[in-house]
């Protein structure tokens, strides 16, 4: 079989020119590559074609094992349907195929065999998870496992699978452009020890700066962003008018385009913002970061069933959608964006360019300043070729250009990685100490906080950095507790313990749950509690106080610190003051 006659067997469609250019280069014997190609071109398919093709040869030396890295839990939900779709498919011949999920929620080995997936009951469970066709994971995650984080008796197998093995590995990181500061720095700290051990690698992005690109120069380029496309959109502009607030400026532009049976998109900056818009359309579909995991996916598999059943819908969301989601709604209404992120939501308009009426519309007039990426005189220039160009074909390159985002390395984080690069790959037995104590800063020196409505069950449980669980004494919550959670082993067995908070210390070395009422499901946490009151700041040292009560019913105090990003004197304002999302 011809090799593109083997791409349309895996995927069921024709490959374009930019997956028969990946086809051949992941084939290569060495691939090193970053691939730009813009939002919805299938650069998921264009690595998974090739590297299932090997794995469906006899002899095992000549398969690849593919590792798929994410920026965001999210993002591997998603994919995870569209892998088993084709490994449903490709199994009906009698090939056993294995998808392994490796989250920060779950890490578990899934089977495909006969033309459908098998229960663990039919396989040994208990094999390696790097034991798979394809490793579909987190940066987070995979940082963890490439430093010999894990089960207790395998942890050390991991390094050994990403640098050694039968099959010849290929690490694809996706939307590569989602990292910055912290993860940026671990990010091309890892692409780097990957390359010089000469492992394959693709980095995808639709929308990365240049700055980031020249990060990268390592790597050979394959551009296929362009002008020209097969997905047609017109770009309308509504500005926010004095009297309007932010989301009847939304609502306005938004209500006329939903129905008609037409399936629309609403993003907005903030969840407190986004939750006003949905209730004022009448509570269609809600999705943003502050929803559990169950009900976040109960909510995509909706839009997804709706999708394929071609019925119309409507969504609210945040940023928490716009990347990496395969959605391809008739309309989009933004709040108005950085270039790139609008760019990335323009990709869930159209996406398959069945439309010739679908529309990107951009309301506002400022950038929301906690997330705004450019100066006041990028931002004007920005407003201004949106303006110049409402009516007009929505391009992405006439916006690439306008995205400013500068490269700023985290010199801890390069030391932190180093260290326990040494010590897991080089034996430098005097870091082991750091080794020891588990502790890798991924993507912020904020560690988090787990909100949840039931410590026991974990009932509707999401992350948020700790700082937004704090506020001034006199608005601390009284409803709620603040709780570590422990692992007792016993034999083979661990336990899981909770305690309140009562001692202080270092909050990296906590993990930290805190108990409160959750009015909303479908809302989610829109209000986050705030247990915690702000302490002092001194340089890169942020302290945080708690006052539980003994059994005798008596206040006492618990202070845990941990490290700022930038020093206080380099800082405007904290994170609880920057972000209301």
């Amino acid at each position: 079989m011809q090799p593109l006659d083997q791409f349309h067997a895996i995927t069921g469609f024709e490959p374009n020119p930019m997956q028969a250019a990946m086809w051949e280069r992941v084939g290569a014997d060495d691939c090193a590559v970053l691939l730009k190609s813009p939002t919805g071109s299938g650069k998921t398919e264009a690595v998974l074609a090739p590297s299932l093709a090997t794995v469906l040869r006899p002899d095992e030396a000549k398969r690849r094992r593919l590792f798929m890295v994410y920026p965001a839990r999210s993002l591997v939900e998603d994919q995870i349907g569209r892998i088993s779709g084709m490994f449903t498919r490709l199994s009906q011949d009698g090939r056993r195929l294995s998808l392994v999920v490796d989250t920060g929620g779950q890490s578990k080995r899934r089977l495909f065999e006969g033309g459908r997936e098998v229960t663990e009951s039919q396989y040994n469970p208990r094999r390696h998870l790097y034991d798979g066709d394809v490793i579909v994971t987190t940066l987070d995650k995979f940082l963890y496992r490439f430093f010999g984080f894990g089960e207790e008796r395998k942890s050390f197998i991991f390094p050994f699978r990403v640098f050694h093995g039968l099959r010849r590995n290929l690490f694809v990181f996706d939307e590569a452009h989602a990292y910055d500061d912290t993860a940026f720095t671990n990010f091309v700290r890892l692409l780097k020890a990957l390359y010089t051990a000469g492992l394959d690698t693709v980095v995808m992005t639709a929308t990365m700066p240049q700055e980031y690109a020249q990060e990268l120069d390592f790597l050979e380029v394959v551009d296929h962003l362009g002008s020209a496309s097969t997905h047609p959109k017109t770009l309308r502009y509504v500005p926010k008018l004095d009297n309007q607030t932010l989301p009847e400026a939304l609502l306005a532009a938004a209500r006329p385009r939903c129905g008609d049976g037409k399936r629309v998109i609403v993003s907005v900056e903030s969840v407190a913002e986004a939750v006003t818009v949905w209730e004022a359309l009448q509570k269609p579909l809600l999705y943003h970061g502050r929803i559990d995991g169950p009900q976040r996916r109960k909510v995509y598999d909706e839009l997804k069933r709706r999708e394929l059943d071609d019925e119309r819908y409507t969504l609210v969301t945040t940023s928490a959608i716009e990347v990496g989601c395969d959605l391809d709604a008739d309309c989009l209404v933004t709040e108005l964006c950085n270039p790139a992120s609008l760019v990335q939501r323009a990709g869930r308009c159209n996406r398959r360019g069945k439309r010739t009426d679908a529309e990107v519309v951009v309301v506002g007039n400022r950038i929301p300043a906690y997330v705004r990426e450019l100066t006041d005189d990028q931002e004007r220039l920005f407003l201004e070729a949106i303006r110049e160009r409402d009516g007009a074909p929505f391009r992405p390159d006439d916006f690439l250009p306008l995205m400013k985002r500068g490269v700023t390395f985290d010199y801890r984080a390069e030391i932190l990685f180093d260290m326990l690069f040494e010590y897991v790959y080089e034996a430098r037995l005097e870091n082991k100490p750091l080794h020891d104590k588990g502790l890798v800063v991924t993507r912020s020196w904020e560690p988090s906080v787990t909100l949840t409505t039931d410590r026991e069950r974990m009932s509707h449980a999401v992350s948020v950095p700790l700082s937004r669980c704090a506020t001034v004494p006199d608005k601390v919550a009284e409803d709620c507790r603040v709780f570590c959670r422990y692992f007792n082993r016993h034999g083979n067995e661990y336990e899981i313990a909770f305690k309140e908070l009562h001692y202080g210390g270092c909050a990296y070395f906590r993990d930290l749950v805190i108990e409160a009422a959750l009015p909303d499901v479908e809302r989610g946490w829109v209000e986050i509690p705030k247990p915690f009151i702000r302490g002092y700041r001194e340089g890169y040292r942020e302290t945080l106080r708690y006052r539980p009560r003994d059994s005798q019913g008596e206040a006492r105090e618990a202070r845990l610190f941990y490290l700022r990003w930038q020093p206080e004197e380099q800082t405007a304002a904290s994170p609880v003051e920057q972000s209301p999302s």
